[in-house]
């Protein structure tokens, strides 16, 4: 009885991990497919040292020109990682920034300000893989101030040069 037991189990086990082995294999086939950044498009504009915070910390989460690291092709991590890409560029992509109206900047802007304050960017689960993403307590004062900032500069009309 112990044998015909033991030897079901084995079997189940088996076919379990053959099983597992094929669904992890066939998964590998619908990976998403990461789209290349469009040509042409102006992103945001800001000074050098906000810009290289940008660019090391959120930039592929909120643009065109995301990173894809090794495990983004590897399913069902691929998958995580562009449903979290695809909601970052959904609610802010700094490709796009210069196609933005005014009013829509500065929401995003507040949002920056709060969101480097209140260390809610980049998320845990990103600084914890992106050891690069990690901001310094003055990148973050650096990140809110240009944030505010810019606020002020996109909130005041453009005034002609002749007055």
């Amino acid at each position: 009885m112990k044998k015909n037991f033991l030897r079901t189990t084995c079997l189940f086990l088996a076919g379990a991990a053959g099983v597992l082995a094929v669904s992890v294999g066939a998964a590998d086939f619908m990976r998403p497919i990461a789209v290349a950044s469009p040509p042409g498009r102006r992103g945001l504009r800001a000074p050098a040292v906000v810009q290289q915070v940008v660019e090391r910390a959120c930039r592929d989460c909120h643009s065109d020109e995301t990173r894809w690291p090794w495990y983004a092709r590897v399913a069902p991590i691929s998958w995580m990682v562009m449903r979290d890409v695809e909601q970052g560029r959904r609610f802010l992509n700094f490709s796009r920034w210069q196609e933005y109206p005014a009013p829509r900047k500065m929401a995003y802007l507040a949002a920056i300000a709060g969101a480097a304050s209140n260390q809610a960017m980049p998320p845990r689960l990103y600084r914890i893989a992106h050891r690069d993403a990690r901001l310094t307590t003055e990148e973050r004062r650096l990140i809110a101030a240009w944030a505010r900032l810019e606020y002020r500069r996109v909130r005041q009309p453009e005034t002609s040069s002749g007055e």
